[in-house]
């Protein structure tokens, strides 16, 4: 997959980059969430320490952001305060199927990450791939911040699209697709971008490969399971994540993006990647909510991988 001298560098802490918001659920609930946010908790319970780059407000949603992170055992310096915009939240709606949809609000904390606060905690830290999405970078302020970013600590990414409607437009897909070195997408978002080219090449996939030229493409297919594909090479798996009593599929796509970004800094092969991705992404589906604060859950998947 990657030369040593890259398995080096990306074996240092991994940088993630986006928002972080309360999920709140039809009953009642108010849960952690946040694509960027959950890879980020579910890292650190891996043990790679992630740097999170967000912005809160400066209000109790913000406070007990921060607390549940120091509780985790995340480093909160890069977490910037907001005293104008509020902290995010997300309202989560489930249908017949207990598939979730969402309403975001606009104008909050997390779309005005400044990159000027950034660099005191970052710069000279020895830092690895930066995994981002779409929906933290809907406003200009925060796409001029990852850019800044990006091209000062000379980073590789991990670009998860994530596309929430109407957050998100071809200029903004093929900006952050531009360089990427991993692109991860599900099967509904590889139908809606634009890909040049895509009726002269066998796949549109394998189109999305030769226009953006990453390292891997890891799209996840619902029902039909998921794949890692190279201009070379495709592996396939069928579905793991089945919903189990009790559980729900929210986060789902964050698990299993945690995972590959683990497997890119320990240098697993396109097939390890897959199935251990999709055997973590069960495990979540099978509790309540995107993350989880059982340190025994991350412990046994350590063990079992030889982490």
């Amino acid at each position: 997959m990657l030369e040593k001298s890259q398995r080096a560098r990306l074996a240092a802490r991994p940088v993630v980059f986006g928002e972080v918001l309360y999920d709140c659920f039809p009953d009642g609930r108010a849960i952690l969430g946040g694509a960027p946010f959950n890879v980020a908790w579910h890292l650190s319970g891996f043990g790679l320490n992630p740097l999170f780059v967000s912005r809160v407000g400066s209000d109790d949603l913000g406070n007990d952001i921060i607390e549940a992170m120091q509780q985790w055992g995340m480093d909160v310096s890069a977490t910037q305060r907001d005293s104008f915009r509020p902290t995010g939240v997300v309202n989560v709606l489930l249908d017949e199927n207990n598939q979730p949809s969402y309403e975001i609000p606009e104008g909050q904390a997390y779309d005005y990450i400044r990159p000027g606060e950034i660099y005191g905690t970052a710069m000279g830290g020895d830092y690895g791939v930066l995994y981002h999405g779409t929906l933290g970078l809907r406003q200009p302020e925060a796409m001029s911040s990852l850019s800044i970013f990006l091209e000062q600590m000379n980073l590789p990414s991990f670009v998860d699209l994530n596309l929430r409607a109407p957050w998100w437009n071809t200029d903004l897909v093929h900006q952050v697709l531009t360089g990427a070195a991993w692109i991860k997408l599900n099967e509904i978002e590889l139908a809606d971008i634009e890909i040049s080219d895509v009726d002269k090449a066998e796949s549109r996939e394998q189109a999305l490969i030769k226009e953006y030229e990453p390292e891997l493409v890891i799209l996840t297919m619902g029902e039909e399971g998921a794949a890692v594909l190279s201009k070379d090479e495709k592996v396939e798996a069928g579905i793991a994540n089945n919903v189990a009593d009790g559980g729900d599929p929210v986060g789902a796509g964050d698990s299993f993006s945690s995972v590959c970004i683990l497997g890119i800094t320990k240098g697993w092969s396109p097939a390890q990647i897959l199935e251990r991705a999709q055997e973590f992404a069960s495990a979540i589906c099978g509790i309540k909510g995107a993350t989880t604060n059982d340190k025994q859950l991350y412990q046994n998947f350590k063990e079992k991988w030889n982490l």
